[in-house]
């Protein structure tokens, strides 16, 4: 079967890079069509900065919760439950901390981030039977770290529903999901040498699922001669050590928010966590020590 490969962007604010397996070139131009559309539809109803976005409507207090939206919300509130708190759609108030911090040029203290912290801890929401519940404020949600693998998962669902479309690889800056016939070779990048010709730290073979990597190489925030993380434990306010974090899961918004939680637990809360969801997988490379990898990588 062909595979016809296209580069896009900007699409989220990123590169949106596909890889279609079909008999000719139509079908992938259709599908690709679909993608982008998809991609367009998701990125408005999401949108934060758009305040009639059904995402910022219902933040404001508005009963607008669509189907789509409450699969989100009830991923998040699964994720914050089930990671005890590592993953927390309430860490954007800590990273505007740190984006200030950046501005400024000088690091916060901990004990700073750490009162900042503390009143986040428990959501503002509680979901039972696909209802939300607000118990407080919600303005402050936001989706970081999961909202563009979910996208990402649905706008290739709608293509591979195109008759003919065999395969597809989306990337989209990094948040990756193969489906279909075939298998692919995920190479993950080393942060110790994070350079494009150099070898990379893993290889993994991916047949049909999502791989998502959260490091500090391509998006710290730099304060004086100092790069730290861009993901914050959201429990304590500090960005995290865990030099890379990268799973493999069966979609690409649980190996989106798995990442990110990896880099935020120790390593063997971590590697727990993961062998504990069925089909994921995980390489982690810890602040102090080598390579290290789950059970099913």
């Amino acid at each position: 079967m062909p595979e016809f490969n296209t580069s896009i962007e900007p699409v989220l604010g990123t590169r949106v890079v596909l890889r279609i397996g079909a008999p000719d070139e139509a079908i992938s131009l259709q599908a690709e069509r679909v993608v982008l559309a998809e991609f367009a539809r998701l990125e408005e109803m999401l949108s934060v900065y758009r305040a009639d976005s059904v995402w910022s409507r219902w933040r404001a207090g508005a009963d607008v919760a669509t189907p789509e939206l409450v699969d989100v919300i009830q991923l998040v509130h699964w994720w914050h439950r089930h990671s005890g708190g590592a993953y927390n759609p309430q860490a954007g108030v800590l990273r505007e901390r740190w984006l200030r911090a950046v501005h400024e040029q000088r690091v916060p203290s901990r004990d700073e981030v750490a009162t900042l912290a503390a009143p986040l801890q428990a959501l503002p929401f509680e979901i039972e039977n696909r209802t939300v519940h607000r118990l407080a404020d919600c303005s402050h949600l936001d989706l970081h770290g999961l909202a563009k693998g979910w996208i990402v998962d649905r706008a290739a669902a709608a293509a591979m529903a195109v008759p003919g479309v065999e395969s597809l690889v989306v990337n989209a800056g990094g948040d990756l999901l193969r489906c279909g016939a075939g298998e692919m070779v995920v190479r993950v990048e080393d942060p110790r040498d994070p350079f494009d010709n150099s070898p990379p730290m893993v290889r993994a073979t991916l047949r049909v699922g999502g791989c998502a990597t959260s490091s500090p190489t391509r998006r710290p925030f730099r304060i004086g001669d100092t790069a730290f993380h861009h993901v914050i434990d959201p429990r304590t306010g500090w960005p995290v050590s865990c030099r890379s974090a990268t799973v493999i899961a069966h979609d690409a918004a649980n190996a989106d928010a798995a990442a990110t939680v990896a880099s935020v637990l120790d390593t063997r809360s971590a590697l727990h966590l993961i062998d504990e969801q069925e089909g994921f997988s995980a390489c982690l490379l810890p602040a102090e020590g080598d390579v290290v990898l789950s059970s099913r990588w």
